[in-house]
Order: C-alpha cells, then sequence, then structure tokens
C-alpha cells in the first residue's frame, strides 16, 4: 500500500508529456467538472439523498473579472467601452477562470421490500451550470481574446438505495436536458453586450434518459467503490450539444484506521470521462473524522491541485468549504487560479 501512494505521488507530480498540446476549452471544463463531482462524493455517501444541496466553486478573481466587464461599460462613449474591455482582457491574459453551480433538490418515496430485499427509493432534481472562461494571446500577441464555454445540466428522476450485507447498490434513472455553448470573446463584443456571459443564449436543448450506477463493498478494514455517472440510455432530440454525452467512470479503494478519538481513511482513485487522459484522474487523499464531534477534514492530491475539504456534519445538515489549490503552474501555458467551494446541505434522516 505504502509502495503504491508512493508511486502515484510522484506520477501526479511529473509533468506529462502531452502537456503541450493544443488547449481545447470543454476537454479543459470537463476535467475541472468530474474533478469536482469526485470532490462531492468524498463529502457524501450517497448522492440524490438530501431535501436540499448547494455547492458553488468558482475561480479566484471572477467576480472581479465580472464586475469590472459591468463597470467598464457604463459609459456611453463606444471608443472607451472598448479600450476599457481590451486592458480588462490584456490584464487577465493567459490565464483561466472556472465556476460550477450545482444545486439539488429531493424527497424520499416509500420503502419497497420484498423478501430479502430493501430499495429505498427517492425523488430527485438537479440543476448544474458551468462556465470555463480562458484569455490568451497565443493566437495575436497584441491583441488578447477569450474563450467562453457555458453549460447547463436539469435532471429529473429517481435513484435508489439497494443495501446489502456487506455492500451498497446506487442506482439512478432520470431525463437529463443539457445545453451549451463555445465563444469567442474579444474586447469588441464584451463592449457591445456589456456581460462576460448570458444564460438565454443557451436556448437549444439537447435530451436524453440517462442512469448512474454505483456500487460499494465495505468491511471492518477496508472498501472498495466502482461507479459510471450519465450513461446514456436513449436520445430523445435531434440536436447534440458540444459537450457529447461521455459517460464519467470512476473507481475508488480506502483502508480505515482507528487512532483513539479520530478515524482515518486513506484512499486512492481514477475518474476518467473521454475528454482527457487517464493520469489527469488519478487522485489519492486521507479524510479525517473526529468520533467525538461532528467534525471531519479531508485532503486529497490530484496531478494538479492539492485540496483541503474541512466539514462540519451533523444529523439534518452538512456545511463544508473546499480550498483547491494548484501546485503546478502554468498549465498549457495558461496560469490555474486557486478555487474555493461552499456547500450547504440538508440530508435526508
Amino acid at each position: 500500500m505504502k509502495k503504491t501512494i508512493l508511486f502515484l505521488l510522484i506520477f501526479q507530480i511529473i509533468p506529462h508529456s502531452n502537456a503541450a498540446a493544443l488547449r481545447s476549452e470543454i476537454d479543459r471544463y470537463t476535467i475541472l467538472r468530474d474533478r469536482a463531482i469526485t470532490d462531492r462524493q468524498l463529502k457524501v455517501k450517497s448522492p440524490y439523498q438530501e431535501f436540499f444541496n448547494l455547492d458553488i466553486v468558482a475561480s479566484s478573481g471572477i467576480r472581479t473579472i465580472i464586475s469590472d466587464v459591468k463597470s467598464g461599460t457604463e459609459t456611453t462613449n463606444s471608443a472607451q467601452k472598448q479600450l476599457n474591455m481590451f486592458q480588462l482582457l490584456s490584464k487577465y491574459v493567459n490565464s483561466e477562470r472556472y465556476v460550477d453551480v450545482d444545486f439539488t433538490t429531493g424527497f424520499p418515496l416509500f420503502d419497497i421490500k420484498f423478501k430479502k430485499h430493501h430499495f429505498m427509493p427517492s425523488f430527485f432534481f438537479n440543476y448544474n451550470v458551468g462556465m470555463m472562461f480562458t484569455v490568451s494571446n497565443q493566437e495575436n500577441a497584441l491583441n488578447p481574446t477569450g474563450q467562453l464555454y457555458l453549460k447547463l445540466d436539469k435532471k429529473i428522476g429517481i435513484q435508489t438505495l439497494y443495501p446489502q450485507k456487506k455492500s451498497l447498490y446506487q442506482f439512478a434513472i432520470y431525463q437529463m436536458t443539457r445545453s451549451d455553448l463555445l465563444s469567442s470573446i474579444t474586447s469588441s463584443s464584451l463592449a457591445t453586450s456589456g456581460k462576460l456571459f448570458n444564460l438565454d443564449d443557451l436556448n437549444k436543448e439537447q435530451k436524453t434518459i440517462a442512469f448512474d450506477i454505483d456500487y460499494m463493498k465495505k468491511n471492518a478494514r477496508d472498501f472498495f467503490q466502482l461507479a459510471a455517472k450519465e450513461v446514456k440510455l436513449l436520445s430523445q432530440t435531434d440536436h447534440k450539444s458540444k459537450y457529447e454525452h461521455k459517460p464519467l467512470l470512476s473507481a475508488r479503494y480506502g483502508r480505515f484506521l482507528k487512532w483513539e478519538k479520530i478515524m482515518a481513511t486513506s484512499f486512492i482513485g481514477i475518474h476518467y470521462r473521454q475528454k482527457y487522459s487517464l493520469h489527469q484522474g488519478i487522485f489519492i487523499g486521507t479524510k479525517f473524522e473526529s468520533l467525538q464531534h461532528p467534525l471531519e477534514l479531508t485532503a486529497k492530491l490530484s496531478n494538479e491541485f492539492i485540496t483541503l475539504i474541512p466539514q462540519v456534519k451533523f444529523k439534518y445538515l452538512r456545511f463544508n468549504y473546499t480550498l483547491k489549490n494548484p501546485y503546478r503552474n502554468p498549465q498549457k501555458d495558461v496560469w490555474v487560479s486557486s478555487m474555493h467551494s461552499l456547500n450547504l446541505a440538508i440530508p435526508f434522516p
């Protein structure tokens, strides 16, 4: 186990040869989005088993950029507007910003028991909006431009838990409505619109029926988890989003260690979607949980970020803050900012 962790640690830190490849804004959004999903899985055992869950992830500086766009376009002088926006793009040249807002609401349905089988279904609705914004002068050193990717997902469906003696199955089936756009941002377009993005522009929808499946085997010493999310069953519209519809696959293994009044869980894992390399999804970490107080601290290392998640967890309330700090910069000639997340949830009893 120690040799495996050491190997993964070295593998994470060493840069890989594909770092020089041309950057895709959608591919970059995908790896950051999947890391956000992985972080959420570290906070809660069963997704969609909550009355309320709001999770907001944002890169440092994004509020300032949005504010600067608004204030810089308030003047009625068109030439001054464009100059202000050119200065804004120049200020943030060769840097990226990421935003992910995830909201879930749901309620439990009646349990179903048949002989030794016990199903615990629930209804859920999930709303997720994400944005990736990068400013670059790599094509024109004198005229920086931005690339903006914006995506909106809505899911509505049924999820059920199916517990066994030493394992837990989770299955969800839902309709997913997806809208997205990829656009080029110039000083002229910012001066004209006065906004970095507009959700009203997401006017074309891709509708599909999809499912998630999760399996966890657990005993007193360790656990093993396999999951597949957003697996498409059938399409309901002809329109296809730019994000396409590739499933997210993941696996995680962990070991438990009880030390006085603290339970420590060390884990290694990997997630993958057909938008990034396999090594980018590797992560390792440890969760420390107080056996006397409702406090947890999770530390996680990917091949790009060090993540810390302090959490306060009661029976009917959960709150946590997440700090994702990059330890490798720049990434493909683009400076990566630290990210912050706030999460508030009211779980089922």
